[in-house]
């Protein structure tokens, strides 16, 4: 089933359903060749705005609301949350708008799935930039850690609510630099958050959670296409995952965005849209 409708910006809304039953929510705008948007998690498709119009003065944009977020399913089983899952639906989306290859651009959680779909879903690929993003973990038993605390902190979602958890997740080291943004920026991204569904966000931790997704290190090394990878100054840890990335994987390079932290894409929209333009149409 697929609803559309258009407002002034020429955007096509659409419910895409698959095969498996899920419904994906994925926004249009724009001309040229395809770029699929992936953002983090708490986000939505509105994550974008403003990037987004950027690009698509260049680019066909098909900017996706991931599972358990936005406007797309919230299933209560965790099976359509699982990485190798919501690539084979991504995939499917690309099929259903009859498109062979796309360039993907992912923020955090969207990052890690655009470098998931680099190196599982190659054919489907034509260039990759992301934003604060990793290829998973390595270490088997930083892995476990981690797919712990993400447990534990759905379990938080679902036994205090989303409120709570928004107040908890704001207040993390990782988002300290978006005080910088103006007042209505903060108080916009904080409403966004609010909306989030307790269901979609703990098994959206549940099933594409760093620790829960596949380490895909190995397979980006094998892959020829190109990748950026972005991070903010203020953001040390994913400058330092970025640049030994770079060391690693052929056809990689690394780009630091000045005055921002972890959502770059946010605090320093203007260099985040001039380098991922350059990128694309070279």
């Amino acid at each position: 089933m697929e609803n559309c409708l258009w407002d002034s910006l020429e955007r096509t809304l659409s419910h895409l359903g698959l095969k498996s039953g899920l419904v994906i929510n994925v926004e249009e705008l724009g001309e040229g060749e395809p770029v699929v948007l992936l953002h983090g998690f708490m986000g939505s498709s509105k994550t974008w705005q403003g990037l987004e119009t950027k690009l698509s003065e260049h680019f066909h944009i098909l900017n996706v609301d991931i599972v358990g977020h936005g406007e797309t399913d919230k299933p209560e089983n965790v099976e359509p949350y699982f990485m190798e899952e919501f690539g084979r639906s991504l995939v499917e989306v690309l099929e259903l708008r009859d498109i062979s290859q796309a360039h993907w651009i992912g923020y955090s959680m969207g990052g890690r799935l655009a470098l998931f779909m680099a190196g599982t879903h190659t054919n489907y690929v034509k260039k990759v930039a992301v934003i604060g993003a990793s290829p998973g973990i390595e270490n088997i038993e930083e892995r476990k850690a981690r797919v712990s605390h993400d447990t534990n902190l759905a379990k938080k979602i679902e036994d205090e609510g989303i409120e709570k958890f928004v107040n908890f997740w704001e207040k993390l080291p990782l988002f300290e630099s978006q005080l910088q943004l103006p007042k209505t920026a903060q108080k916009q991204i904080r409403e966004r958050r609010l909306m989030n569904d307790r269901i979609g966000l703990a098994n959206s931790l549940r099933g594409m959670g760093t620790g829960k997704q596949p380490y895909i290190h190995d397979q980006l090394q094998q892959t020829n296409k190109p990748i950026m990878l972005l991070a903010g100054s203020k953001d040390q840890k994913f400058v330092k995952i970025a640049k030994s990335l770079e060391k690693s994987i052929p056809n990689a390079q690394t780009f630091t965005i000045p005055n921002a932290g972890h959502a770059a894409h946010l605090e320093n929209q203007k260099d985040c849209a001039i380098k991922i333009i350059k990128f694309l149409t070279k």
